[in-house]
């Protein structure tokens, strides 16, 4: 799920909505399995379920992830991590750990 809505240039979604877009792509899951099966059993009507789903539009703000130049550094990628990883709990020990791993690295 994440991976689509980022590939559609939505990076973030609060709590709320994501269990409203969880629920929806639940439901789409189950209908579209209801029409493979009917096709499998020859039944090759038009899905009128299908039709509910509006066609996308590209706004200039939601450019495809993809089609934004993005810089992204290996120490960005430990600091995106421990702002995450922070939310579970995890030590600073951890971060401090990984942060010097990566520092020698690079």
């Amino acid at each position: 799920m994440d991976r689509l809505l980022l590939g559609r240039g939505i990076a973030a979604v609060d709590t709320p909505s994501r269990r409203l877009l969880l629920e929806a792509f639940w439901l789409a899951l189950k209908e579209g399995m209801e029409a493979r099966r009917r096709n499998a059993e020859g039944d090759y009507s038009p899905d009128p379920k299908a039709q509910r789903f509006p066609e996308w539009a590209v706004t200039p703000s939601s450019k495809p992830i993809a089609a934004l130049p993005v810089k992204v550094s290996l120490k960005g990628l430990v600091e995106d991590w421990w702002r995450e990883a922070q939310a579970i709990g995890r030590k600073p020990s951890t971060h401090e750990s990984y942060a010097n791993t990566v520092a020698a690295f690079v």
